[in-house]
């Protein structure tokens, strides 16, 4: 996702020792880190962030390799709880 530091707090994000994450983490272009509660889906991240501008999509920061195109989580698909997501421009695809 390329060269960037988030601005919001890590510290934050992250659960108490032994306690699961309860939110979805989504990293945005500019390296501002939102969390989504249950039930988020990427299509509703992807709209609140990009504010319906089609050159974007979310990836799931696990299934991202270090080169190659990047897939895009569907739409429709349920943000899981402790899942890193992140917004990337279509020329990522």
């Amino acid at each position: 996702m390329g060269l960037c530091m988030s601005s919001g707090s890590a510290a934050a994000a992250v659960p108490a020792k032994g306690q699961p994450a309860s939110t979805a983490m989504v990293l945005l272009p500019m390296g501002e880190l939102r969390e989504y509660p249950r039930p988020a889906t990427a299509g509703q991240a992807l709209e609140d962030l990009v504010d319906g501008d089609a050159g974007w999509f979310v990836c799931d920061a696990d299934e991202m390799g270090f080169e190659g195109p990047v897939a895009p989580v569907g739409g429709a698909e349920e943000l899981r709880p402790g899942q890193m997501l992140g917004v990337n421009h279509a020329s990522r695809k």
